[in-house]
C-alpha cells in the first residue's frame, strides 16, 4: 500500500491495522489523525479510485470529526473516550500506551522516575492465631530528574480492619540498623542513612530522600524491610497488602508467599484505587468510590524462586530469600503469588487481598 499509493509507512500500517479489525472501539486505537485521513483519501484518489468511492470516504472522513466533535471536543479526547467504551479497561495497546505517555510525562513534571517499585510480603502464622509477617518495600532504578528535589520514599501505618493506625511492634529486618532510623535493608540499598531524612507527621513518620545528583549517576535502589511477631485481627480471614503509588514507575510489583500452612485455595485479589482527590489509600467508602480499572491478575509462583525472574529487580531472588530466612523457612514451604502493573497511574494505592486459614 506504501508503494503503489506513495504514502509513508507508518500511515499505511494503520490504516490497514484499522481495516483489518472487526470491533470498530479496537480498530479505533489505530485510526490515523485528520490530516493522516485526508492525505490517504488524496493518495486513493490519484491512484484510480472510482469517484464515487473517493466521494464516500471524504464524507465519511467528515462525519468522524463531526461525531469527535460533538461529543468530546477534540480528536484526542474522543480516543480517550473510546478506550474506556467496554466494560473492563485491560492492558490493550491502547491504555498501555496512554499509560507509557503518562509516566513520561510525570516523570518530567515531577521529577522523579523508577525502574521498579516493589513489595514482597512473606506471611506465616503467629503463636497467639494472628500472623506474623515480614515486609520489604523498595524502590529500584530510582533517579531524580531536576536537582534540589526531596521526596518521601517510606511511610510506616500499620491499620486495622476499620483503618485506625495501630503499634505494630515492627522491628528493622537488618538487626545493624538503629531502632529510630530508616529501616534500610543495607545489602540491597545503595544509600546511606544521611540520605534518608526522617518527617514526622500527625499519624507517623515519613522517610525522605535528599537532594542528590541528577540523571543516571544519581541513581539509587533503596529498600526497607521489617519484621512483625504478631499482626493483624485473629477473627478476621484475609490480610491486604497495599502499596502506594507516587513515584512514576515503570512496572509495579506486588509479591506475597503465604506459609502452606495457612495458604487458603483461592487467589489473592487486586484492586487499584485512586489518590487524586485525596485520602491515604485505607478502606472505607472514599476508597471504594475511587477504584480504578484493573485487568491484571496474580500469577503463582514456583516455589524455585530462580524460576520466577523480575528482570527489573537486581537479585530479585536473593531479597525474597533472606525475607523466607528471617521467619525460618524455605521457600518450598510457601505458596507464592506475583500482581504485576505496567506504568500505573499515580497517586493510587495498589492492594493485594490474600485469605488466610488461621
Amino acid at each position: 500500500m506504501s508503494r503503489v499509493l506513495g504514502i509513508d509507512k507508518s500511515l499505511s500500517w494503520r490504516i490497514s491495522r484499522f481495516t483489518a479489525e472487526r470491533d470498530p472501539v479496537d480498530g479505533s486505537q489505530h485510526l490515523p489523525g485528520p490530516s493522516g485521513l485526508r492525505i490517504y483519501a488524496a493518495a486513493v484518489r490519484d491512484a484510480g479510485a472510482p469517484m464515487g468511492v473517493a466521494r464516500a470516504l471524504d464524507a465519511a472522513i467528515d462525519r468522524v470529526e463531526r461525531v469527535a466533535g460533538a461529543h468530546a471536543g477534540s480528536r484526542a479526547a474522543f480516543r480517550a473516550m473510546l478506550a474506556h467504551c467496554r466494560d473492563a479497561v485491560g492492558d490493550d495497546e491502547r491504555t498501555l500506551e496512554f499509560r507509557r505517555s503518562a509516566f513520561v510525562a510525570n516523570s518530567a513534571l515531577w521529577g522523579i522516575e523508577a525502574r521498579a517499585r516493589l513489595l514482597v510480603a512473606v506471611v506465616v502464622p503467629a503463636a497467639d492465631g494472628r500472623l506474623g509477617m515480614v515486609l520489604a518495600s523498595g524502590f529500584f532504578g530510582l533517579r531524580r530528574m531536576r536537582p534540589g528535589l526531596a521526596w518521601p520514599l517510606a511511610r510506616r501505618r500499620v491499620r486495622d480492619p476499620r483503618g485506625g493506625l495501630h503499634d505494630s511492634g515492627a522491628r528493622p529486618l537488618d538487626e545493624s540498623v538503629g531502632p529510630h532510623d530508616a529501616p534500610i535493608l543495607r545489602e540491597f540499598t545503595s544509600i546511606g542513612q544521611r540520605e534518608l531524612h526522617p518527617a514526622e507527621g500527625p499519624d507517623g513518620t515519613d522517610w525522605e530522600l535528599a537532594p542528590g545528583e541528577v540523571g543516571l549517576a544519581g541513581t539509587v535502589d533503596c529498600v526497607f524491610a521489617e519484621r512483625f511477631d504478631a499482626i493483624g485481627d485473629r477473627a478476621r480471614g484475609a490480610t491486604e497488602l497495599m502499596v502506594r503509588l507516587d513515584v512514576p514507575c515503570e512496572v509495579a510489583v506486588i509479591e506475597v508467599f503465604v506459609d502452606r500452612s495457612i495458604a487458603p485455595a483461592g487467589e489473592p485479589v487486586p484492586a487499584l484505587h485512586g489518590l487524586l482527590t485525596g485520602g491515604s489509600g485505607a478502606i472505607g467508602p472514599q476508597r471504594e468510590r475511587a477504584r480504578l480499572p484493573l485487568s491484571e491478575r496474580p500469577l503463582r509462583l514456583d516455589p524455585d524462586l530462580a524460576a520466577n525472574p523480575l528482570a527489573e529487580v537486581p537479585r530479585h531472588w536473593e531479597l525474597v530469600n533472606d525475607c523466607m530466612r528471617a521467619v525460618d523457612r524455605s521457600p518450598d514451604a510457601f505458596v507464592g503469588h506475583r500482581l504485576v502493573v505496567r506504568h500505573p497511574m499515580i497517586p493510587s494505592a495498589l492492594t493485594l487481598s490474600v485469605s488466610t486459614e488461621t
